[in-house]
C-alpha cells in the first residue's frame, strides 16, 4: 500500500484554486488548515472522508521517506491557517532542509518542478481526478498568492 509504505504529498480538492496541501508518510497525514493542524493522524481517516466525498486528490509519491520526527516538528510549529501562512509553508520547511531552492517556491506548481530536478519523485496516483487527467498527465493549476490569501480569509470568515 502507498500510503503505508512510502511519503508523499497529497494535493486535495486538487481541481479547486487553490487545492489543499498535506504530507503523507507511513500511513500518518500532516497538513495545517483553517480548520485544524493534522499532526500524525492516520491517514485512514483522510482517505475515509476522501471517499465519502468524492474529492478529486492526487498522491505526489517521493523516492525518499521522510523522518517522522521531523515531520511531528515542523507541523507542530504551525498553528491554524491565518494571515499570511498557507498550506505549503511546513512542506517547504521539509524541503528546505534538503533542497536550497525549495525555499523559492510559493505554490506546489513551482515546488513539484524542483522536486523532480532534485530525484526526488517517484510516482503520481489520484483518486477521483479522472477528469482533471488528459494524455496521462495532471496539469496544476496556476494562481495567485491574492487567490490563496482570499480563499483562506473566506474559509476563515465561514468558521466565525
Amino acid at each position: 500500500d502507498i500510503l503505508s509504505e512510502s511519503s508523499g504529498i497529497m494535493i486535495i480538492n486538487a481541481d479547486k484554486i487553490p487545492p489543499h496541501l498535506g504530507v503523507f508518510s507511513k500511513s500518518k497525514y500532516f497538513s495545517i488548515s483553517v480548520n485544524d493542524i493534522y499532526v500524525g493522524t492516520s491517514i485512514e481517516v483522510m482517505i475515509q472522508y476522501i471517499h465519502r466525498k468524492r474529492i478529486p486528490t492526487v498522491f505526489i509519491r517521493l523516492k525518499n521517506e521522510l523522518e517522522e520526527k521531523e515531520l511531528y516538528e515542523i507541523f507542530n510549529s504551525f498553528e491554524k491557517l491565518e494571515g499570511q501562512c498557507t498550506c505549503i509553508e511546513p512542506i517547504k520547511k521539509i524541503f528546505s532542509n534538503k533542497i536550497s531552492e525549495a525555499d523559492t517556491a510559493s505554490f506546489i506548481f513551482e515546488l513539484i518542478p524542483i522536486l523532480k530536478a532534485n530525484g526526488w519523485l517517484r510516482s503520481f496516483h489520484h483518486l477521483y481526478s479522472e477528469h482533471l487527467i488528459a494524455d496521462k498527465t495532471f496539469t496544476l493549476s496556476t494562481y495567485t498568492m491574492d487567490d490563496v490569501m482570499n480563499r483562506i480569509n473566506l474559509l476563515v470568515n465561514d468558521k466565525r
